[in-house]
């Protein structure tokens, strides 16, 4: 299998985040979010390289608040097996993923990304861009507005009242 190899060698790779150029800044990225994506080998052992923690921490969470909901139910007199109470939890779950989707989308659109490497990172169409994430712009409009004033901007977010706070500056 044949990768798309940087002509800079990686000791000489600059920090994409701090780039002065957005045209090499794309193109680097463009070439990266593409390599992943039109290999699927590749795409897999990064995937799972990155989400293998995660992923047993997500299906700990799960089992744990499955006992809860349990738990919280048989306080109520009512019953529900394990099994269909961690598909509850699951589906809930969704749900927030779908929303913190849109907030790092929107995060990334604020910060100078350009919404073909926001799609790209999603293996998905630009067209579909709007679909995907529906709550993105106002997110990313919210984060600009926050930037500029240095106060944190109520929105909404999955339905729920939510908060963008400007950066934080360290301390001296």
């Amino acid at each position: 299998m044949a990768f798309v190899k940087s002509e800079i060698p990686s000791a000489e790779l600059p920090d994409v985040e701090h780039m002065k150029s957005k045209r090499r800044h794309d193109s680097l990225v463009k070439t990266a979010l593409d390599t992943i994506n039109e290999n699927p080998k590749l795409h897999t052992i990064l995937a799972s390289r990155a989400t293998a923690d995660a992923s047993n921490a997500v299906m700990d969470a799960i089992d744990d608040a499955a006992e809860q909901l349990i738990a919280d139910l048989r306080s109520q007199g009512l019953v529900l097996c394990k099994n269909l109470a961690r598909v509850w939890v699951c589906e809930e779950l969704e749900k927030q993923v779908r929303a913190i989707s849109n907030f790092y989308a929107g995060s990334a659109l604020a910060n100078c990304e350009s919404k073909s490497n926001v799609c790209r990172a999603a293996n998905i169409s630009p067209a579909a861009f709007a679909k995907h994430w529906i709550e993105a712009e106002k997110i990313q409009q919210a984060t600009e507005e926050a930037d500029k004033t240095g106060d944190p901007v109520s929105t909404t977010l999955g339905g729920q009242p939510f908060d963008v706070y400007p950066p934080t500056t360290p301390k001296e």
